[in-house]
């Protein structure tokens, strides 16, 4: 292992002396090496062949080894807590011939918004082997964030202020979520 994080390493050194940036995807023991990190399979989950809102979101059990796969609330709160977020970009799965898997793009999205990733992006569950075109879902344009990230564990609700209003997730067994239909539905304004 020691032999393959000093490779890893040389690596990412590598490339940065010839100016490029570097994207690792991986376990989070590998996160703060890379301009950016890959968070793969962000909200949603397979199961039986199909790509669903994963039941386990809000799990924060984490065994505190950063080689192990972790995901959910644990993963967020483990990059939060070791400065890695902010390079974080989330990716989903989503089958995007179904309204169910747009509204799950759509939570995907939100919920990136919402824990303070630097972005997020989805792929159709079928895109590498399919191929053709993707249904793109209408994203609710948010600026930015007001407040800090509220969590109710128990519930499984996230919810964030943003300049055009407030945003809430739900990831329960029948997902919902609440956010501003009108573009410039509230402005911010600082006078004086």
């Amino acid at each position: 292992l020691e032999f393959f994080n000093e490779g890893l390493k040389d690596i990412v050194n590598y490339a940065h002396s010839l100016g490029f940036k570097v994207f690792i995807n991986g376990v989070r023991a590998y996160a703060y090496l890379a301009d950016y990190y890959l968070w793969e399979d962000f909200v949603t989950i397979p199961i039986d062949g199909k790509y669903i809102i994963d039941p386990n979101f809000f799990n924060t059990q984490d065994n505190g080894d950063p080689f192990s796969w972790e995901n959910g609330l644990a993963k967020y709160l483990w990059l939060r807590n070791n400065g890695t977020l902010r390079k974080t970009i989330a990716l989903s799965f989503v089958d995007t011939s179904t309204g169910e898997g747009i509204s799950y793009a759509i939570y995907g999205y939100l919920t990136a918004r919402i824990l303070g990733l630097a972005g997020w992006g989805f792929a159709n569950y079928e895109i590498f082997s399919e191929g053709g075109s993707i249904q793109i879902p209408i994203l609710p344009p948010l600026g930015e964030s007001v407040t800090e990230i509220e969590i109710d564990y128990e519930n499984k609700v996230l919810k964030r202020l943003f300049i055009y209003g407030n945003v809430t997730v739900v990831l329960s067994e029948n997902p919902t979520a609440f956010y501003p239909l009108k573009e410039y539905s509230k402005r911010i304004y600082v006078d004086g």
